[in-house]
């Protein structure tokens, strides 16, 4: 028998070559199942979420996808340890009569997700010893006996699946010592030391997740219409791989162990040929999750953007597809029909650039920004402050949170008043940091935005005077509060047009004179006003 593998991806390709061997054929051999799955282990661990749902999942697509004949699945979930011996053996009863009966090969598959440590697993309280799963599936007399785990201990956002993590997992180590029958594989959702983990996302773990959405169809990697071990095992790698690097548990290396000489390709599914399913394909240039129903249904399955099979077998109804580009996130509903085959087209789609998916809580950073310039227009002042209309431009650097938005902004404009006596040329510039709330629209393809928006500043006044006599340079300071109401329209590529109309409350010293001797200043007086503004800009979203 091989040594015993790493976790690289050295070791997978060892996989296919072996598994590689001979080609792949459809040969009439029995099937069964035994699927296993815990949320409640020992007393002490957290209950999880999704190992049940898990091994529920894999039964469904075993049956409809992989030619295990329903009654031959025995799918157990919350069971005890004694539960779960009791239906290995009584499965082993039946494989050991089809070989009696008819001379066949079967194969046996057992798949365990739940809780675990370094000994055993832990079913509901009770615990199943590794070594003896071990010793119930190898000494069946199926011909092939494949034997999966994603054993799991829990934390807090992203419940951790594995023992710990200086345990030794002998499920790895001890196969090729108790084991001496050929057709013989184990899978493992982690390498020895490693946690595995399941996502809220995906409402899995990542490992099974994977599996599945590999067995539906986007493991196929040569497009023959059926899914072998090999093409299964690569692609549950690649994905578990993919997703775990960006945990805080660490990345998840999936590891295998296999005595399969002499024999071809394992087929588990045959997603091309399943004729009472739909095909549906989707695009490129995106990660895709598909769920059951509609946008808050189970998830079925994950395309990934760099997957290169993209076709999916799913079962005839309502879909809700979301597509993660590079720009914006896709989605919509779409209907399959038994026996169809559908190319997803993306402009069908709703799609929610990442500035207005940050306001509703959807952006994985959960920040954008980027820069804006608009029109400025201050209006006339309603007291005392000189100026008319003013003119000018404005520069932001808006910052989305999510639930609040920050606009760092500096505004410049001139205005000019005149009278018969004096002609007063102010030069104004504000700077300032507003505050707003937004609530996103769309009407069709047309996507929107409408606002509430309030802000504090500060800037200067440097006005010049064209008199009948001499007067100085004047320069003020200014302090001020702004309450407005915003618009946006949504352009391509993150750009948007943007709007904001409202009123500002100016307070500053009524005289402060440039080239005045200090004992010559009179007393500065406090001054105040109101006026409107308006601005009319561009913004793009990085």
């Amino acid at each position: 028998m091989a040594g015993r593998s790493t976790f690289a991806l050295a070791g997978g390709l060892t996989l296919v070559a072996l598994l590689g061997a001979a080609p792949a054929a459809r040969a009439a051999v029995e099937r069964f199942a035994v699927l296993l799955g815990n949320n409640r282990g020992a007393p002490s661990e957290v209950e999880l979420r999704y190992a049940e749902r898990d091994a529920r999942r894999l039964g469904e697509v075993l049956v409809e996808l992989g030619e295990f004949p329903r009654e031959n699945v025995v799918t157990l979930t919350g069971a005890s340890a004694e539960d779960a011996r009791r239906a290995l053996l009584a499965v082993n009863e039946r494989v050991r009569r089809a070989v009696d009966t008819n001379g066949a090969q079967p194969l046996l598959l057992v798949f365990y997700s739940g809780h675990a440590d370094a000994e055993a697993l832990h079913l509901n309280g009770t615990a199943l010893a590794l070594r003896e799963i071990e010793q119930l599936v190898a000494g069946s007399a199926a011909g092939a006996r494949l034997l999966i785990t994603d054993s799991c201990r829990s934390g807090a956002l992203t419940r951790v699946k594995g023992a710990k993590a200086t345990d030794e997992f002998p499920l790895a180590v001890t196969v090729q010592d108790h084991l001496a029958g050929e057709g013989f594989i184990v899978l493992t959702s982690a390498a020895a030391g490693e946690d595995a983990q399941e996502s809220d996302e995906v409402q899995g773990s990542f490992f099974t997740h994977a599996l599945l959405s590999g067995l539906q169809g986007a493991a196929d990697g040569d497009g023959d219409g059926a899914v072998v071990l090999s093409e299964a095992y690569q692609y549950a790698y690649q994905t578990t791989l993919r997703a775990s690097s960006l945990t805080l548990a660490g990345t998840q290396h999936p590891t295998f162990r296999y005595d399969l000489r002499g024999r071809g390709e394992l087929v588990l599914t045959r997603p091309g040929s399943a004729a009472e399913r739909a095909r549906l394909e989707l695009p490129a240039g995106a990660s895709w999750l598909v769920l059951a129903g509609g946008d808050a249904g189970e998830v079925e399955a994950e395309v990934s953007s760099s997957d290169t099979r993209r076709i999916l077998s799913l079962r005839p109804g309502r879909h809700w597809v979301r597509g993660r580009a590079p720009e914006a996130i896709l989605e919509g509903e779409v209907t399959l029909y038994e026996g169809s085959e559908l190319a997803l087209d993306p402009s069908a789609l709703t799609r929610t650039e990442y500035a207005r998916l940050v306001r509703k809580g959807g952006s994985a950073s959960g920040v954008v920004s980027g820069p804006a310039a608009a029109l400025y227009l201050r209006g006339p002042p309603s007291g005392e402050l000189p100026g008319d209309w003013c003119p000018g431009m404005q520069a932001a650097w808006p910052v989305e949170l999510g639930w609040i938005g920050v606009v760092p902004h500096l505004d410049l404009c001139q205005s000019e008043t005149k009278n018969y006596r004096l002609d007063i040329r102010t030069l104004e510039s504000v700077l300032g940091v507003n505050v707003t709330q937004t609530w996103d629209g769309r009407s069709g393809d047309l996507g929107f935005s409408v606002g509430m928006s309030g802000g504090l500043g500060a800037g200067l006044f440097w006005q010049r005077f064209e008199t009948e006599g001499v007067a100085p340079d004047r320069l003020s300071w200014v302090a001020m509060g702004s309450l407005g109401v915003t618009g946006a329209l949504e352009l391509v590529g993150g750009a948007y047009l943007s709007t904001e109309l409202g009123v500002r409350v100016l307070v500053w010293p009524s005289l402060a004179y440039f080239n005045v001797a200090p004992n010559d200043l009179p007393p500065v007086q406090i001054a105040g006003d109101f006026a409107p503004y308006a601005t009319l800009g561009v913004g793009w979203w990085l």
